[in-house]
Parts: structure tokens; C-alpha cells; sequence
């Protein structure tokens, strides 16, 4: 049995539920699925003409989605308030559960989370479910009590900047 370290925290909760690493490699996983979409996207939008027939598919909505997932793959790479960020990625990716079944049963066939790469939306919806299962039974076991490094949170803002400006 291992040490209590500080900012470690044990209890009924996480028994059994695994170690911190397997957290840290979901927190990676699921940061890096929304970087590769985001970059994807972004690649998408740079080169081809957008429709702004509908809201879901102008070029301004899908600018701000690029956004998001920019902002929140960095925010789950840099690993702030772990606990809030884990819920905040299931709904998150519960979103994108009914999004890809949506698209689905509407017969498209390919679902655009990933720009010009076609992949169906059984696919991804599956896919999606996958992650949230895994958010769902890996938590973060570190606790910092609220407290973020002050140089982690210019180094998120720096590299959000230096990526996200070219977009607009």
C-alpha cells in the first residue's frame, strides 16, 4: 500500500477505481481527441467554402466550435480543476453523443467532428460513448485545494492565444 502524499486524496470514493495514472491518460486521450478535431476543423475551414444555409453549418458557429475545443483540449492538457473539468468533459461528450446520433438517423454520412476526414456517425457516436465511459470510471485523484499554479495559467492563455488568433 502506498504513502498518503499531499494533495493526494483517499477515501471510499475512489476505492477501487483505479490509480491516478489511468486519470492522466484518459485527461490526455480525451485532450488530445478535441485538439486533433479542432485542428482538423480548422484545416477544414481554412481551405474550403462554408454554407451558411443553417445555423449548425455557417461558418461563424463552426469558427466557435473550433474555439471550444481549442480552449477546452488545452484546459484538459493543462489539467486545472480536475474534478469540475471531468464532469464538464462528460457533458461535453454526452453532447456529442446525441449530435453524432442525430446525424445518423438523419442518414448523413459523415458526421464533420473531424472536418474533411470522413468518419460515419455510428462511428463517433460510439466512439463518444466509449469516452464517457471512461470519464465516468476513472476520476482524478489530485486535489490542490482550489489553487493553480499562476505560470500553468499564462502558459493555457499563451498557447490558446498563439493557436486560436490565426483562426480569425
Amino acid at each position: 500500500m502506498s504513502e498518503n502524499k499531499p494533495g493526494v486524496v483517499v477515501g471510499k470514493d475512489n476505492a477501487g477505481i483505479g490509480s491516478n495514472s489511468k486519470w492522466l491518460f484518459v485527461r490526455f486521450l480525451v485532450a488530445l481527441i478535441l485538439l486533433v478535431a479542432a485542428s482538423l476543423k480548422a484545416h477544414q475551414l481554412s481551405t474550403t467554402p462554408t454554407l451558411d444555409n443553417e445555423i449548425f453549418h455557417s461558418r461563424w458557429f463552426n469558427v466557435l466550435v473550433v474555439e471550444f475545443e481549442l480552449f477546452f483540449g488545452l484546459w484538459m492538457a493543462f489539467g486545472f480543476f480536475p474534478k469540475i473539468t471531468r464532469l464538464t468533459a462528460i457533458g461535453c461528450f454526452l453532447i456529442f453523443v446525441v449530435v453524432s446520433c442525430y446525424k445518423a438517423l438523419s442518414g448523413e454520412t459523415s458526421c464533420g467532428c473531424f472536418g474533411a476526414v470522413a468518419v460515419h456517425p455510428w462511428v463517433t457516436m460510439m466512439f463518444d460513448c466509449g469516452v464517457v465511459i471512461l470519464l465516468w470510471r476513472f476520476r482524478p485523484y489530485v486535489d490542490l485545494g482550489g489553487k493553480t499554479d499562476k505560470s500553468m495559467i499564462l502558459s493555457f492563455v499563451v498557447s490558446w492565444l498563439v493557436i486560436s488568433v490565426p483562426l480569425t
